[in-house]
């Protein structure tokens, strides 16, 4: 059920929460966020922050998308959300990494 739970996060879209991940599952929510971090190392929200950040840099990288559109398909609620944890995640705004990786 561990691969099941993490398979989830990866649809897109993926559970909400971990309320709605325990729904989906069929477990309750303290069960899997103890088994998660056990299997595999990190809490279920960890999980799905590194990834937003890493659908958003995909997205960075191949799209002319604007950054604003890149954090709603990524699943942030907002731009500003998507900018910390990029920057968080590789030391540099979003802006900054498609400039270095487009050239400009």
């Amino acid at each position: 059920w561990l691969t099941r739970a993490r398979d989830l996060l990866h649809d897109e879209p993926g559970p909400q929460s971990l309320s709605d991940l325990a729904h989906r599952i069929g477990l309750h929510p303290i069960y899997i966020a103890r088994a998660f971090r056990a299997r595999f190392g990190c809490a279920v929200g960890e999980y799905v922050r590194s990834l937003r950040v890493e659908r958003a840099r995909r997205l960075l990288h191949h799209t002319r998308l604007p950054l604003s559109e890149i954090a709603a398909r990524a699943g942030y609620s907002d731009q500003s959300h998507m900018t910390r944890d990029f920057r968080r995640a590789f030391d540099q705004s979003p802006a900054v990494y498609r400039r270095l990786t487009r050239g400009h």
